[in-house]
């Protein structure tokens, strides 16, 4: 089984993307994705997020929500996480040594991006949802994203 971790980091209504490298032998190359990665062994999911985080943005956020898990027919899991920052962690953000570049984005501004196909259907499927939660801040529901809490 892949098990990953996968955060929405929220900054002022905008969401954090890295763009994955443009190398064929990655998955999903030149796309843009959520900071996170693989579950190592002997991790727990919070654990795996919180090295992930510092690996890729060079930080552990204080305000870090379990939104919950999301199984995929192939086998995958991906437990999702939603991460709001404030002013003084922003301003710590450094970009880690994979991926092409990390930026912020406004919701509306995400439905044009190519993402990985799982990134992609969560967004679209739950689109007016995270909107809520990304621009007016609204309570996290995981149920309402389909996720198993």
């Amino acid at each position: 089984m892949n098990i990953g971790v996968k955060a929405f980091v929220i900054y002022e209504g905008r969401m954090l993307l890295i763009l994955r490298d443009d190398v064929p032998t990655i998955p999903y190359p030149n796309t843009w994705n959520l900071p996170g990665g693989g579950v190592e062994k002997g991790e727990d999911f919070d654990t795996a997020l919180k090295r992930e985080l510092t690996e890729e943005i060079g930080m552990i956020p204080k305000t870090i929500l379990r939104m919950g898990i999301e199984s995929f027919d192939d086998k995958r899991t991906v437990v999702r996480y939603l991460v709001r920052l404030e002013e003084e962690e922003v301003e710590k953000l450094k970009f880690g040594d994979e991926g092409q570049e990390m930026r912020f984005f406004a919701f509306d501004d995400l439905l044009r991006l190519p993402f990985s196909p799982y990134l992609g259907n969560f967004i679209s499927k739950n689109r007016i949802y995270l909107k809520r939660i990304i621009e007016h801040n609204e309570k996290l529901v995981p149920e309402k994203l389909g996720l198993v809490p």
